[in-house]
């Protein structure tokens, strides 16, 4: 007959079974930690570049209607339709549009109306549409992308800044 105390685990090997499962247990909890914080992370990524694109969408419809009634303007300086869509689009882009884009287009506002072809008032329009540009792609136009603006949308060939 055995003596039961020599099958009985020492205080050591007792020790040793609770770190063995403690050493098991603690990366399977900081690996699952990890991955209900990169969830979490990756949901509010998500949303912030949805809300993002949300963004730019509004912002380049803008443009693009600013653009469209500006255009029509140059050549039917009394067309309400055109007036009406300038307005409106000018008043998103104050609240959705890129700061440097907002300056621009007050500068035109402030500088009057210039309604005939190459006037001196169109430096500060092709500007506008520079800054357009520049949000959108995410650098500055050439100067020879400017001077392609203006005779594209402006309809006549401005010397451009150098």
């Amino acid at each position: 007959m055995s003596n039961s105390k020599e099958n009985a685990p020492t205080k050591l090997e007792s020790r040793w079974d609770w770190s063995k499962i403690v050493l098991a247990t603690v990366p399977a909890l900081v690996a699952l930690g990890g991955v209900l914080i990169g969830a979490h992370f990756n949901g509010e990524t998500a949303k912030d570049a949805d809300r993002f694109r949300k963004l730019q969408d509004i912002r380049i419809g803008s443009y693009v209607d600013f653009t469209k009634s500006r255009k029509i303007l140059f050549s039917h300086p009394d067309n309400q339709e055109a007036e009406i869509a300038e307005q409106q689009a000018s008043a998103q882009i104050a609240i959705y549009g890129d700061e440097k884009i907002v300056h621009s287009i007050a500068e035109v506002w402030r500088g009057g109306h210039a309604r005939s072809p190459c006037s001196p008032a169109w430096r500060r329009e092709l500007q506008t549409y520079t800054n357009m540009r520049n949000e959108v792609f995410g650098a500055t136009p050439t100067t020879q992308t400017q001077a392609d603006l203006a005779v594209i949308i402006l309809g006549c060939d401005i010397p451009h800044p150098s």
